[in-house]
């Protein structure tokens, strides 16, 4: 089915990500936040495409009720990681500590979803159903990613101007 192959296929892109990011060293900030840049885009494009497109109708059944739930508190973990990610360098020491927190907490949230929640929406969802998350699902998420880059390249954009307007003090 093509809603299992797409987020099958996105964990895995997560995941390589997430192991890259783990073959680092401290030395390599800058390939740290780098990765961890596009890691947050990926993530957070799924996981919102994901809520909005399948959670919020599986959310309804009383078989995949308590199974989305957790889904939804997973999500949610992730994202306070990765606030705090954020406000750490990638050369402390910390920070691989927290990415490796991440990494696991995701595992754990694709292992329960690949194995329990596509087998029992299989059971319960009709093919209609699994299609029309399915193409939901495409839509959101290229939404949401184009989303996230639009946010990085704004970032990007707003730190080239604080340096050139810190260096223009000094000429």
């Amino acid at each position: 089915m093509l809603l299992f192959e797409a987020l099958k296929a996105d964990h895995k892109k997560v995941s390589a990500i997430l192991g890259m990011i783990e073959k680092t060293t401290e030395k390599q900030s800058a390939r740290r936040k780098t990765l961890f840049e596009k890691f947050q885009a990926e993530f957070i494009s799924h996981a919102d495409a994901e809520e909005e497109s399948i959670y919020v109708p599986l959310k309804a059944k009383n078989r995949t009720h308590d199974l989305i739930m957790e889904a939804y508190e997973e999500h949610g973990l992730v994202e306070h990681m990765i606030e705090q990610v954020c406000k750490i360098e990638p050369d402390e020491e910390i920070w691989i500590a927290k990415m490796t927190v991440i990494k696991e907490l995701i595992e754990h949230h694709v292992k329960e979803e690949e194995t329990i929640l596509f087998k029992k929406m299989k059971a319960i969802c009709d093919t209609e159903e699994l299609d029309q998350m399915a193409d939901d699902y495409q839509v959101l998420k290229k939404e949401k990613m184009e989303s996230q880059t639009k946010g990085m390249i704004d970032n990007l954009v707003s730190k080239v101007r604080d340096k050139a307007q810190q260096s223009s003090q000094y000429f």
